[in-house]
């Protein structure tokens, strides 16, 4: 294998007098273009690795797919067991109110009077007991301006906008908002 290659090129005449009129005294224009060529080649991306066979790709995926199938059956199986043992549970449960006893253990669910999750915050109650004195509804600045709270109100407001804890009416860019309550009217006051 030799150690250079020789490659002709064709320039038009234009090309040709620029490369000519660029050219450094004394240096051949092909030494010109191979040092154009290198610094051309240097920036140029790794080309990409070659792709593996069709087998091994389909052999991966195979091999992913009954990884998978087996982790749905174990969660299948778990899923059937804790159904089981809550069941269980609220058999007895209901075996237990019907007797009379209270025994907390068998609290698998909030009755109706209780709510599911963590208590609300103290700021939250505040909002709350606030909107039910003023159900003219009030604007979230006027009620930092009642509470003065330590911290942003902001996503407290949101979470009872989305627990649907309040209802808001959009004047604008003001948002103002209302108390929520089996005692409410469901009228937005619009004055």
């Amino acid at each position: 294998m030799p150690d250079e290659y020789r490659v002709t090129i064709r320039l038009s005449p234009e090309l040709y007098t620029q490369l000519e009129a660029r050219g450094s005294h004394g240096q051949p224009l092909a030494a010109i273009v191979r040092d154009a060529l290198e610094h051309y080649l240097t920036r140029q991306p790794e080309p990409p690795q070659p792709a593996e066979s069709p087998a091994m790709t389909l052999a991966a995926m195979a091999a992913s797919i009954a990884d998978l199938q087996d982790q749905v059956q174990q969660l299948t199986a778990r899923v059937d067991t804790l159904a089981a043992n809550g069941s269980q549970r609220t058999d007895t449960a209901q075996e237990a109110a019907a007797s009379g006893s209270h025994d907390c253990r068998y609290r698998m669910f909030p009755t109706p009077h209780q709510q599911a999750g963590r208590p609300k915050g103290r700021i939250r109650q505040r909002i709350e007991a606030l909107l039910h004195e003023h159900p003219e509804g009030l604007s979230a600045e006027q009620i930092r301006a009642y509470l003065s709270p330590e911290r942003p109100i902001g996503d407290i407001l949101s979470g009872m906008r989305r627990t649907q804890a309040v209802r808001t009416q959009r004047r604008g860019k003001e948002i103002r908002y209302f108390p929520d309550s089996p005692g409410f009217s469901g009228k937005i006051p619009t004055s």
